[in-house]
């Protein structure tokens, strides 16, 4: 009994999340030029990005998401354009979360403001 079994970090299930991983879960809207909203779940102890509309309806096509220990990371496609948008967590708050960006032609940070 090493309790090698402990080191498990995928499919947590109850508990696997931290306090910081569980805060993301909810509806956050960008705050920057996008405006797009993301609806972050927890599906069977994992964090997931479900759902991500921009301002003007289109729905984008998620593609990964994975919660690192430490940052909830994110990718997905945008038909009108052909992007590819990775979205990584900067800083997490209640309310506020800080992120980085990028895609096949640019980077940047924005900020992401809790709707519910």
């Amino acid at each position: 009994g090493t309790g090698a079994t402990a080191c498990k970090t995928t499919g947590g299930g109850q508990g696997g999340l931290s306090a910081e991983a569980k805060m993301l879960v909810g509806t956050w809207r960008d705050s920057g030029g996008s405006g797009t909203t993301y609806v972050i779940e927890r599906v069977k102890g994992d964090l997931v990005c479900t759902s991500a509309v921009d301002y003007d309806d289109e729905v984008f096509e998620l593609q990964a998401s994975t919660w690192t220990g430490s940052a909830f990371r994110f990718k997905y496609l945008v038909p009108s354009t052909g992007y590819i948008v990775s979205i990584t967590t900067e800083t997490i708050g209640r309310d506020e979360v800080m992120f980085s960006w990028e895609n096949q032609y640019d980077s940047g940070t924005d900020t992401m403001i809790r709707v519910k």
